[in-house]
């Protein structure tokens, strides 16, 4: 059996320099040991470093009043993840079968290895820089702007192997990749009347997401709903070249309005265009492959979790020992899996449906 004792053991360590408060450099470094891992793959070394020049304070500076505070910076640094469980590289024991002695198993408790050993998993890495630059106008309106990347290489994944293998666990294997970046503005505004202080910033980040690589034997991952009420198939699918989990499944083209608009396309394909229990008010997907069939080769990308932005407001406004503040926070473009509707307007169970479906 696997122990539940881990060990993390690590070294960090800073360095900081600014020249006339203008040149400012920052250099990082960490070695992190985890026990987690193989023998000879249990250490990670993750340095990073951060650039930053405050051009408002060159003497070319001096002339434009406006520009009250102007800074460019980047920065570049990696870190490790090991929250993989306890010891996932090694071969594991399942207790969870019987054992025959004597043509008998009734009452034979039995164990065999589940998984096979991995001694070359090792740490997954992110790697992440940004560049941007900090404004601000005449004391009161502020502006910044980034762009990033992130990018996360090592990614560690259930290898499949092949069933005839006699092993019912994937093995977490470094084989994928994945990368996010986006970008982030800021813009502030504060003001003081009198004894009246108001300030006012909104935010906006934009963010991409795509799976670069997945294991060669099964170029995706398919993931199905906990429970059979939603369709018994995959609603979602990772594959390279593509989001992380987006929604995957048939384009709904309309309603089935007569039955003879069934029996023509069921004529045309030779069989049933969609099931045999197709009727009038069902909903109608849409054949995708051209090959007059609805199966499961007209799947497709229907939608991902990911918004297109996020945004957020604050605003703020003091008078002596008086405060007010308000928040506002969201997201825009986001898609959803409805589940609830797919339980009492998907037609698939025979009780508690929505009076929708009489529609």
């Amino acid at each position: 059996m696997v122990s539940k004792n881990t060990v993390l053991q690590s070294y960090a360590g800073r360095l900081n320099y600014s020249y006339d408060e203008k040149y400012l450099f920052n250099v990082s470094f960490r070695r992190d040991g985890s026990s987690v891992f193989a023998p000879g793959k249990k250490w990670g070394n993750f340095p990073g470093f951060s650039l930053g020049w405050v051009i408002s304070k060159e003497n070319f500076m001096k002339n434009i009043g406006a520009i009250s505070y102007l800074k460019l910076r980047y920065s570049y640094g990696t870190l490790g993840f090991n929250a993989v469980g306890a010891y996932p590289w090694q071969a594991a024991i399942s207790t969870n079968t019987t054992a025959v002695f004597n043509n008998n198993y009734s009452n034979n408790i039995g164990a065999y290895f589940d998984r096979l050993p991995n001694k070359d998993l090792e740490w997954e890495i992110t790697k992440m820089w940004n560049v941007g630059f900090d404004l601000n106008i005449l004391n009161n309106l502020s502006f910044s702007a980034e762009y990033y990347v992130r990018q996360t290489d090592n990614l560690i994944v259930g290898n499949p192997l092949a069933p005839s293998f006699g092993y019912s666990v994937d093995p977490p294997t470094n084989i994928g990749s994945m990368k996010n970046w986006g970008y982030d503005f800021t813009l502030g505004y504060n003001k003081k009347f009198g004894e009246i202080k108001f300030n006012v910033d909104g935010n906006i980040s934009f963010i991409n997401n795509k799976v670069l690589k997945l294991s060669v034997g099964q170029p995706f991952i398919d993931r199905e709903a906990v429970t059979s009420d939603y369709g018994g198939y995959a609603i979602t699918r990772t594959e390279a070249g593509y989001p992380i989990q987006g929604f995957y499944g048939w384009v709904v083209e309309g309603i089935f309005q007569s039955q003879q608009e069934i029996d023509a396309l069921n004529q045309a394909a030779g069989g049933f265009y969609q099931t045999p229990q197709t009727a009038p008010g069902d909903i109608k997907f849409k054949d995708l492959n051209g090959d007059k069939v609805i199966d499961d080769k007209d799947r497709t990308y229907i939608g991902n979790y990911l918004p297109d932005f996020t945004y957020g407001l604050n605003m703020g406004l003091s008078y002596k020992g008086w405060n007010l503040s308000m928040q506002i926070q969201g997201v825009y473009g986001i898609e959803i899996y409805n589940g609830e509707r797919v339980l009492h307007e998907g037609m698939m169970r025979l009780f508690n449906a929505d009076k929708k479906v009489l529609n």
